[in-house]
């Protein structure tokens, strides 16, 4: 599994704290989505709340996306169901 790049999916932005421990655990490499259903935690975290976590939006590695995390992980699961199946 060498050079294989991870993906990491974090449902729910709330304050960005369980964001920046994904950042601070995973590889420079790795792309981490967030899904959070609620456009204003979004802006919160971009803008009052951004310093409490270290501004984990900042960071390139993030990939924000105002959506249900379920649905992201029945996407996910389906695009792996049909390459191996």
């Amino acid at each position: 599994m060498r050079g294989v790049r991870k993906l990491v999916l974090v449902g729910g932005l709330g304050m960005g704290f369980t964001l920046r421990a994904v950042l601070d655990l995973f590889p420079s490499a790795a792309v981490v989505i967030v899904a959070e259903l609620v456009p204003a935690v979004i802006q919160w975290n971009r803008d009052a709340l951004a310093a409490l976590a270290g501004s984990p939006l900042q960071d390139p590695r993030v990939r924000i996306e105002a959506a249900d995390a379920l649905i992201k992980v029945c996407m996910y699961c389906e695009v792996q169901t049909d390459a191996f199946g």
